[in-house]
């Protein structure tokens, strides 16, 4: 029997042990103790648990169904295993099979995706993002919404990456939001690429690939906002490149893979050229940039222009 339905009485077969149990207080007989485990089976999300019974009542057998997620991590295990051993192929399988039995477990149905979309299928991982919000309407598709958008846009088709990124829900998630946020970036939507990492709030200070890009956003916009006609951009335009200025100083000091640090230092020399800085402070920038990578021409050329102004 499944769900709610009645149980059948079943005759104590030895009410000693019965007692024994109720006096260790492992059991109890105001029959109270079957809907206490519907009821934390429900609250926990996990299927309703099963009860056998034979037509002559010998035998009580319930069985309690693995809580979906326990399944996804069950399954990645699997696939990781797969995957170690060389059988790429069974692994993508097992999360195919995994997909199947829980469409709505978000990290089966990522997993899935990033694997469909690192194959060039983006139209099956569009695919299983449908199956996943139609089996978990409550759930936040953020992540797979990201996924897809990353993947068009890897293959050129910004038109179709925007239409997804429309599909983006109020994100409350830092991880969500951050990488909303980068993919609106290349999308080229920088209005909502910066309102994204305001979403995240003050954790984009500790996380120095997030604290970069926004830096970057800031300096596009500074860009699109710099004084042509109007004097009422004035301000914006420096205000932004103040803010970009404040976020590479301190990318610059947090711990960070040596190109990113160089790129950080080139943009950094950049936002104070911008800003009209004194020009020893921009060289000195622009020449941090070249000890962590002294054969990119952007940087050389950054020096270089300095040096005919």
């Amino acid at each position: 029997m499944e769900g709610t339905a009645p149980l059948p009485p079943v005759p104590a077969r030895n009410r000693r042990i019965g007692e024994l149990l109720k006096e260790l207080k492992l059991a109890e007989g105001r029959g109270t103790g079957i809907p206490k485990v519907r009821r934390t089976m429900q609250q926990n999300g996990s299927p309703p648990p099963r009860f056998d019974f034979d037509d002559s009542r010998s035998y009580f057998r319930v069985t309690l169904p693995v809580h979906p997620e326990y399944q996804a991590i069950l399954a990645l295990q699997d696939v990781a295993h797969l995957k170690a051993v060389g059988d790429h192929q069974g692994a993508l399988q097992r999360l195919r099979d995994a997909h199947v039995a829980s469409p709505g477990a978000l990290g089966i149905g990522l997993e899935l995706a990033r694997e469909l979309t690192t194959k060039g299928d983006i139209h099956a991982a569009e695919e299983v993002y449908r199956q996943f919000v139609s089996s978990n309407p409550a759930a936040n598709p953020a992540p797979l919404i990201t996924l897809i958008a990353t993947a068009l846009l890897d293959t050129n088709r910004q038109s179709d990456a925007v239409i997804w990124l429309d599909r983006l829900p109020l994100l409350d998630a830092v991880g969500d939001a951050f990488e909303a946020a980068i993919q609106e970036k290349r999308a080229g939507r920088l209005e909502k690429a910066h309102r994204y990492f305001q979403i995240a709030g003050d954790a984009v200070l500790q996380d120095v690939k997030a604290l970069h890009e926004f830096a970057q956003v800031k300096m596009k916009l500074a860009d699109k906002a710099r004084p042509r006609h109007r004097a009422g951009n004035r301000m914006a335009y420096f205000r932004l490149l103040d803010e970009a200025r404040d976020m590479l100083q301190r990318v610059v000091q947090l711990d960070a893979p040596r190109a990113r640090h160089a790129w950080a230092w080139y943009d950094l020399g950049r936002v104070l050229r911008w800003s009209q800085a004194p020009l020893p402070d921009i060289r000195h920038a622009f020449e941090k940039a070249i000890a962590l990578d002294p054969h990119e021409e952007r940087f050389l050329k950054a020096v270089k222009d300095l040096s005919d102004d």
